[in-house]
């Protein structure tokens, strides 16, 4: 990837492809539910043609993460 589309990689509609194919959201939603789950995603790229990594890091656990209540089903 060239370092201007590393600068544009997370923004929603952002995409390279011509000719309508692709929204550009995929990336953009995947950052935005890595982040809400308290991690990070990383690109990272030796230019263009050159191929691409993507690191993703979750916490195993967090304290302040919120937790689901679970209510009792009615029979």
């Amino acid at each position: 990837m060239s370092e201007d589309v590393m600068k544009h990689l997370f923004e929603p509609f952002f995409t390279r492809r011509r000719g309508g194919q692709g929204t550009g959201l995929g990336l953009s939603i995947s950052f935005r539910i890595v982040e809400e789950h308290l991690g990070q995603i990383v690109a990272e790229s030796g230019g263009s043609g050159k191929g691409s990594t993507f690191t993703v890091s979750l916490p195993l656990r967090h304290s302040s993460l919120r937790q689901r209540k679970r209510e009792p089903v009615a029979a």
